[in-house]
């Protein structure tokens, strides 16, 4: 029995995953970030909440300081001793500037120029490296400063810097400065005082004379700065990223990974369906044409023993400049759909002069997300490197997609060139930046309220397929996975064309009021009686191309 119970106990014990390894965060800064005593409450750094967004193999060790500039942390010998502790796996988050960039003669003590700046960062990186640890750059938030509406830039040569030793040490940043300066010009300037020590005469009796702070947060602001850094984390590809409290350890669901190909949306289909509510409609063609040149099937990446292809619809005739590029994805829900659903929208824009390529990419019968985003990014690389072939002009490069294309255009558009995503799977080494965006009745959030995703009562639904995983089980992902999550003041802008079914653009009108705090040019067009699929059908067909074009020429003119 005693035999049993061990052969038992040792099967279980085989089955069981094994403990996460224990990482320490050290956090290294100044005020903006550092814990304080209850007694000055509401004063908050952004490192007490973000302690709380990990489980329990993650211990944040909170080392900032008030008033610390990096020159007086090392000359304090506050980073010594955490160097000594420093042990292989853990890491160490920087954020300084506020105070080495304190020229003021009573900070005279704190005043770091920006070449010592950089040595000390340096000094940060290459000593936490030496125990094989991990340093992690963090701008200095910005703080709250507006002019004429507009949050200003608060900290641009100590950023510049951050971004300059990053680049130079192979470092992962995460731009606090720009992400803060974006929300407080989304919340505008009335909404982004309640992020900060505001206090009147009498509120707190802690201050009672009041406060008016525009450095440092109450306990709502540190938690919205800190939830900043956790999406920077995420942007970044950290393994920290998957301690979050809440994230799911259980394995994706293969249930839809068939490796047989799913024909059940086509453009055919689509006009059956339609044509059920909308009897004038018909179904647009490609048209016999001499001034559009095709070229079919050729190859942009392989993958797995699976060759990714793509077509390619260019004019004719040849350009004095170069042409503007636009990557055309296909929707199908992405389980279904392939890459010839838009040729006749590829061959008329190419009409008008651009270079349209239409990518096949994994859909949800074959690989879970991102594997999508992989290689359409990939796809982008590929039209870059290829250029000059095509006559391209790479600082106009578009992409356009219809409903889950226009899902995956906008989520190319809000992270380009962002390292969680940037699987150089095929060797390609280009950039992946969007200049325009055009997205035709995709959604841009899985987790909005106006969504429609994540029903899964009466079948599994599209984005469960693909992510494997229900909304309920893994709600973390399905947030990271739209585009509204990641919609910043670096988004290109963007048009919207859309039908009358509203769920099929959830999201849109935060994403449009994101853009506009920005100054970031965007645009809708509504075709109120069309049904969802509009893009393949007359009368919306020509006015689709017409909005688009317009919308292109107006963007890229700026770009002169």
């Amino acid at each position: 029995m005693k035999s049993t119970l061990i052969f038992l106990a040792l099967v279980l014990m085989a089955f069981c995953p094994p403990p996460k390894k224990k990482i320490k965060v050290y956090l290294i800064g100044d005020s903006t970030l550092c814990d304080y005593e209850a007694k000055r409450a509401p004063i908050t750094g952004w490192g007490m909440p973000f302690r709380y967004f990990f489980d329990s193999s993650i211990v944040v060790d909170n080392r900032a300081k008030g008033g610390r500039s990096t020159r007086t942390f090392l000359g304090e010998n506050r980073w010594q001793p955490i160097v000594d502790s420093l042990a292989e796996g853990d890491y160490t988050f920087i954020q300084f500037g506020h105070n080495d960039e304190a020229k003021e003669e009573k900070y005279r003590d704190r005043y770091t120029p920006v070449p010592d700046y950089k040595s000390n960062l340096v000094k940060f990186i290459t000593e936490t490296r030496s125990k094989k640890a991990i340093p992690v750059l963090v701008t200095p938030v910005s703080r709250m400063r507006f002019v004429n509406g507009i949050a200003q830039e608060t900290h641009t040569e100590y950023t510049a810097a951050c971004y300059d030793m990053a680049r130079q040490y192979h470092v992962p940043l995460i731009d606090l400065d720009r992400k803060s300066r974006d929300l407080y010009n989304f919340l505008g300037e009335q909404g982004t005082k309640q992020l900060f020590m505001q206090l009147a005469p009498g509120e707190n009796p802690s201050y009672p004379e009041g406060q008016k702070d525009n450095t440092h947060f109450n306990e709502y602001g540190a938690r919205r700065m800190a939830e900043l850094v956790l999406q920077g984390i995420r942007e970044n590809g950290l393994e920290l990223a998957e301690r979050v409290v809440g994230q799911t350890t259980a394995a994706p669901s293969t249930v839809g990974l068939t490796q047989v190909p799913d024909t059940s949306y086509t453009n055919f289909s689509a006009y059956r369906s339609s044509v059920k509510t909308n009897p004038a409609i018909s179904l647009v063609e490609k048209a016999k044409t001499k001034t559009v040149k095709a070229k079919k099937n050729i190859a942009y990446c392989e993958i797995d023993q699976r060759s990714l292809q793509l077509d390619v619809f260019y004019p004719a005739a040849k350009a004095k400049t170069g042409r503007a590029a636009i990557l055309i994805i296909h929707g199908g829900g992405w389980r279904s759909g392939n890459r010839s659903q838009h040729h006749a929208l590829a061959q008329r824009l190419a009409e008008r002069g651009y270079v349209c390529f239409t990518p096949a990419y994994r859909l949800s019968t074959e690989s879970l997300f991102p594997a999508a985003i992989s290689d359409l990014k990939n796809a982008l690389r590929w039209v870059r490197v290829h250029a000059k072939e095509y006559g391209i002009d790479t600082t106009k490069v578009a992409v356009l997609g219809f409903s889950a294309g226009g899902e995956l255009a906008a989520f190319l558009g809000t992270t380009a060139n962002m390292p969680a995503y940037e699987k150089t799977t095929c060797g390609l080494t280009a950039s992946t930046t969007v200049n325009a965006v055009v997205d035709l009745d995709g959604t841009l959030s899985f987790v909005h309220p106006e969504s429609g995703e994540g029903d899964d009562t009466k079948k599994i639904s599209a984005a469960t397929y693909w992510f494997g995983y229900s909304k309920k089980e893994n709600p973390l992902l399905w947030a990271e996975a739209s585009p509204l999550t990641h919609v910043s003041s670096l988004t290109p802008p963007t048009l919207f064309i859309n039908s009358g079914v509203e769920r099929m653009h959830a999201g849109r009108n935060d994403y449009r009021k994101a853009l506009r705090a920005w100054n970031i040019y965007t645009d809708v067009k509504t075709f109120a009686d069309a049904p969802h699929s509009f893009p393949q059908f007359a009368p919306w067909f020509e006015p689709t191309v017409r909005y688009t074009d317009e919308f292109l020429q107006h963007v890229f003119s700026q770009n002169k």
